[in-house]
């Protein structure tokens, strides 16, 4: 019986040692919701290049492009702040990295290949 329970312990923490070793998503996070609670925040329009990924037990880091109206970057600081609570607060992350974009990926190569 001793011996069952610690290889259920064992494999528990292989199976863990493995997500974090893959950067994988944690399983509890909902990638679908998570994105639709970013875009619910004013001045989001989009979140695209989405990763999320375990750091190690029980910390988060999540890096993502978050399309936004183009303005001055004292405006989209409020922004930055309204997502990085959200994901702090709601989702546990520790590491959050954003860029904002404000005009569509494809538009701007079309822009560099045209100099």
């Amino acid at each position: 019986m001793i011996g069952l329970l610690i290889l259920r312990g064992a494999f528990s923490l292989l199976k863990e040692s493995i997500d974090i070793f893959l950067e994988s998503t944690p399983r509890h996070i909902d990638q679908k919701q998570l994105v639709h609670e970013m875009c619910q925040v004013d001045g989001v329009k989009n979140v695209h290049h989405l990763h999320i990924w375990t750091i190690t037990s029980d910390i988060y880091a999540i890096s993502a492009h978050v399309f936004i109206n183009d303005q001055l970057v004292t405006k989209s600081a409020v922004i930055l702040n309204e997502l990085k609570s959200l994901l702090q607060k709601k989702w546990k992350m520790e590491h959050i990295t954003i860029q904002f974009e404000a005009k569509h990926y494809d538009d701007t190569i079309n822009v560099k290949n045209n100099y």
